[in-house]
């Protein structure tokens, strides 16, 4: 199928056997594509269905953050539509501590202005070591669409996922002593 353009990277190739379909929506909800092919006797093998759900947001994920051994610090994430740069309200981000030393969150949303009009949502949760030592904390973040979101259709569902490091920097300050335990005066 030639697109019109002089290169060929455009074109599609549709073997015998095989379709295409294009697929957009102005609005967030969820498509459903069904392709069937008559000529298989088993109608449960025959029909498939692709299913595609319209998502406007982006979420902005906190950068890896360095804080000393047993501080607190606050990751944020905000996310707001790819169309009109307004915020999502109401949408859940998950922090998950992956992995690394004893650690845990305690979450709390902040609104954070920019005028009276359109302030961005953001999300935000505070990450507390339980014994304070040096290590990093690898922390997964899960974007969640909230059930009665416009298009959701009554269900929530995870739209985005990222991933920011902690790390806890602690002085580990060690002296070696070389040479012996005592010395006579005026000697090295």
């Amino acid at each position: 199928m030639n697109r019109g353009i002089p290169t060929r990277e455009g074109d599609k190739y549709v073997r015998r056997g095989q379709g295409w379909v294009s697929l957009t929506s102005p609005l967030e909800g969820t498509s459903y594509v069904n392709v069937v092919v008559p000529e298989v006797y088993n109608w449960d093998a025959r029909r498939k269905t692709a299913t595609v759900h319209w998502v406007d947001a982006v979420p902005q994920y906190p950068p890896p953050a360095i804080n000393p051994a047993g501080t607190k610090h606050v990751f944020t994430t905000t996310v707001t539509r790819s169309s009109n740069q307004s915020p999502c309200e109401n949408w859940i981000v998950h922090y998950e501590i992956v992995d690394g030393p004893p650690a845990g969150f305690f979450a709390h949303v902040c609104h954070v202005g920019r005028g009276p009009h359109n302030p961005p949502v953001r999300r935000a949760s505070k990450i507390v070591e339980k014994q304070p030592a040096s290590g990093v904390n690898r922390i997964a973040i899960q974007v969640i669409r909230p059930a009665d979101a416009p298009g959701a259709g009554g269900q929530r569902r995870g739209v985005g996922n990222g991933t920011t490091t902690k790390t806890w920097s602690a002085p580990d300050l060690a002296v070696h002593v070389l040479g012996p335990a005592t010395a006579n005066i005026g000697a090295t």
